[in-house]
């Protein structure tokens, strides 16, 4: 299973360094739960549609993000969760 999002544009400038706050939104909307110490069968996309400025991206048209999930129920449960 795979999830599509579409953000909007950016109000400030995106560090460079940004993937651990994609990380932080995803087990934050996840919840409680077994696999943020287990195996990663899932995978977070960087985000898409940005250009690079000095100080890290912009993303005036917005960005695309995508997760994918070998197993569908945990697809679900971001779901519900987010």
């Amino acid at each position: 299973m795979r999830l599509h999002f579409s953000l909007t544009e950016n109000t400030q400038t995106v560090p460079f360094d940004y993937q651990h706050f994609l990380i932080g939104a995803f087990h934050k909307w996840m919840g409680w739960n077994e696999i943020h110490d287990e195996i990663s069968l899932y995978s977070l996309s960087w985000l898409q549609g940005g250009k690079m400025v000095k100080d890290g991206f912009n993303f005036p048209n917005g960005a695309r993000w995508f997760v994918s999930f070998w197993d569908e129920e945990i697809g679900k449960q971001l779901i519900m969760n987010a």
